[in-house]
């Protein structure tokens, strides 16, 4: 719909319901009890007002229900899922993982005794070999 028609339709009402309106002359203007305007005879009551709320609070509950109700079907697997994927890596992935590491750890301290042994035992070796002793050098003197 178009502004102007819009605007068209506005004025149409306007000159309908109100015989003052610009431009309209008092000839063209319906009598007073040719018009059709709406009368308020009922009460509102509070209580009622309170009670229209009503059907939207059920609406409402009942789409809480339906949309609990489909996220519980959607996600009630997951922990589950969850579960078995974790026992999966805890029974696949993670031995190899510390397989590696043990390795690291195990190249680590191989070499870490091999450059003790040529640190201490070597020039302990060297010595024995180059200027070797006897039983009684090699026994703690008696006290």
């Amino acid at each position: 719909m178009s502004d102007s028609d819009i605007f068209d339709r506005a004025d149409a009402l306007m000159r309908r319901n109100r015989p003052f309106v610009a431009g309209q002359s008092d000839d063209a203007a319906p009598a007073a009890e040719d018009m059709e305007v709406p009368e308020l005879n009922e009460i509102v009551d509070a209580d009622a007002a309170e009670g229209s709320a009503k059907p939207v609070d059920a609406i409402a509950n009942a789409i809480e229900y339906h949309l609990r109700a489909e996220l519980e079907a959607r996600f009630k697997p997951v922990p589950q899922a969850i579960e078995n994927h974790i026992r999966t890596w805890l029974s696949e992935a993670l031995p190899q993982i510390v397989r590696a590491e043990l390795d690291v750890v195990g190249d680590r301290i191989a070499q870490q005794a091999l450059a003790e042994l040529r640190n201490e035992l070597m020039p302990l070796l060297h010595e024995l070999i180059e200027h070797p002793r006897t039983e009684a050098d090699t026994e703690p003197p008696a006290a």
